[in-house]
């Protein structure tokens, strides 16, 4: 089997043999941890007892023998720790010069108007900026924008369709967590990937190649990747998750019922590219994102259905949804079905 660097994170193989054939990964070198976690990957319980490590370059070995990277718990140390990690961090965990550090962050946290059992639903962003887009949708202008929308259950086909994500964003770019270049960089991938699906983000950057705007078509590639992983999956699901919190929040200081209102389906659909709960059983069997969508796309009925209530529907309509399929596709669709 040969792979990325993805073994290196514990695939269970069943191989009895493994061939290391050089110290790097990618552009880096391989650590003693990664190259002990690959080693660990020869030999398995119930299949071979005993595996077999074969080094092709002695430089494998130098490596493994060397001292491992130690361990840094900065929190215990005296080494100045970020704001997020001072205010995620309790007092009696700190050395004494963070102590200090925290009692002042502790002063000027006394003047926010976001209190921490908020600030801590998404304390991986910085309370400050949490601070930030609070009272940015405190001002009754921007607030205006969200308070009938708000105050009922969150549709996805609504939210993408009406483009809702570059009305947030232009919020955060006012709030000055995101500069407008970046607001509407996100927003067209966005906008793109509903439109399209990946394949209209990487028609994009493979335009781009075509008008010199980027060096090589691996590039290109890389970039749309790198957008469907970094902006997609990770950066919208975070801004729309912390964009809930706050505005909830706001919502009950001006006496609007908000208690409905969630984002989280709509995050899922941007970490999974996929609208139903079925279109999530099926990514968790490992069945094509782009099959699932035109799935959702011909059948929206399932959008409001339970996994169970969507087998009933697909058995019911099985040829129509067949002639959306090619041979493969049919045929795991069939086998997750009978797992389902």
């Amino acid at each position: 089997m040969f792979c990325t660097s993805t073994i290196v994170e514990g695939v269970n193989t069943d191989a009895q043999n493994m061939v290391i054939l050089n110290a790097s990964k990618g552009g880096e070198k391989l650590t003693p941890f990664d190259i002990k976690n690959i080693k660990g990957r020869a030999g398995r319980y119930y299949h071979c007892f005993v595996g077999r490590v074969f080094y092709m370059s002695k430089e494998l070995l130098d490596i493994e023998n060397s001292n491992s990277l130690s361990l840094d718990f900065v929190t215990y140390s005296d080494k100045s720790i970020s704001v997020i990690d001072l205010d995620n961090a309790d007092i009696q965990d700190l050395s004494t010069q963070n102590k200090e550090a925290k009692i002042e962050r502790e002063d000027i946290a006394k003047n926010f108007i976001l209190p921490k059992e908020v600030f801590i639903i998404n304390r991986t962003i910085s309370r400050d900026n949490q601070e930030k887009l609070a009272r940015t949708l405190l001002d009754d202008t921007e607030f205006s924008k969200y308070s009938n929308w708000i105050t009922y259950s969150v549709d996805i086909e609504n939210f993408l369709h009406f483009r809702w994500i570059s009305k947030i964003l232009d919020t955060y770019c006012k709030a000055g967590l995101i500069d407008e270049s970046t607001g509407k960089r996100f927003s067209a991938i966005a906008n793109n990937y509903y439109s399209g699906g990946f394949r209209d983000i990487l028609k994009y950057e493979i335009n781009m190649y075509r008008q010199g705007k980027r060096k090589t078509m691996d590039d290109a590639y890389s970039r749309a990747f790198n957008s469907r992983r970094d902006v997609l999956e990770h950066k919208i699901p975070k801004i729309l998750s912390l964009f809930e919190s706050v505005i909830v929040f706001v919502a009950k200081k001006k006496n609007v019922n908000a208690e409905n209102f969630s984002l989280s389906k709509v995050c899922r659909y941007y970490e999974t590219g996929v609208k139903t709960l079925l279109g999530e059983a099926l990514i968790e069997y490992g069945f094509p994102t782009d099959a699932i969508r035109r799935i959702e796309e011909k059948h929206t009925a399932l959008n409001h259905m339970s996994v169970i209530e969507a087998k009933r529907y697909c058995r019911e309509h099985y040829q129509a949804i067949k002639e959306l399929l090619d041979e493969y596709e049919n045929v795991l669709f069939v086998k997750a079905m009978r797992t389902f």
